[in-house]
C-alpha cells in the first residue's frame, strides 16, 4: 500500500504518518527529506531523484508533505490511497504559534521569527481548494481527515479492509 498524505503546514501529517509506521510498520518520507537535506539546504535534482527511486522501490508507503503533489505529477510516484487533512484553521494555526514558542529546530522548525511569520501568513491565507481539485482525478481511496474522530475511523478502515 502506498499512501500520500496531503494538508496544510501543521495539519498532522507527520503526526499521521508516524502512526502508520507504528501501527503498520510502513515507512514514511516527507517532501522536506527528498528537497532538503540535513542542514536545510536544497538538494541538486540528481540527489532528489536518488532520494525518489530508491524510496520508490518499496511496495508499501507513506509520503507527506506540503510539496508532495509536485513529486506525484512531476516524477510519476503512483499511490494507491490519498489523505487530506482538513483540519480547521485555527486549530492549525494553535499548532503553529506553539511550536514557534516551544522553539522547535529540525524538520518542523518554527523556532526562528524571520521564518515564523511567512509561515503564519501563508497558512492564514492557505485554501485546501486546489487540493480538492488534485483529488478529483484521482482513482483509489480518498480520505478526508478533519479531526481526530476521523482519524480513528480511517484507521479502523485500514485494518478492517486489509488495505496492507
Amino acid at each position: 500500500m502506498k499512501n500520500l498524505i496531503l494538508g496544510c503546514v501543521g495539519a498532522g501529517k507527520t503526526t499521521l504518518a508516524e502512526k502508520l509506521f507504528k501501527k503498520f510498520k510502513l515507512p514514511f518520507i516527507s517532501s522536506d527529506d527528498i528537497i532538503f537535506d540535513e542542514k536545510w539546504q536544497r538538494r541538486n535534482l540528481d540527489d532528489v531523484n536518488l532520494q525518489l527511486k530508491f524510496f520508490n522501490k518499496n511496495n508499501s508507503w507513506t509520503f507527506e508533505g506540503v510539496k508532495s503533489k509536485y513529486f506525484i505529477r512531476k516524477k510519476n510516484i503512483s499511490f494507491d490511497i490519498l489523505v487530506l487533512l482538513n483540519c480547521p484553521k485555527k486549530v492549525i494555526l494553535r499548532r503553529i504559534i506553539r511550536r514557534f514558542k516551544e522553539g522547535k529546530r529540525g524538520k518542523n522548525s518554527y523556532g526562528k521569527l524571520k521564518s515564523f511569520i511567512p509561515l503564519l501568513f501563508w497558512t492564514i491565507l492557505y485554501s485546501p481548494k486546489k487540493n480538492f481539485e488534485f483529488i478529483k482525478s484521482f482513482k483509489g481511496s480518498v480520505f478526508v481527515l478533519g479531526n481526530e474522530a476521523d482519524e480513528k475511523t480511517f484507521l479502523k478502515k485500514l485494518e478492517s479492509k486489509a488495505f496492507i
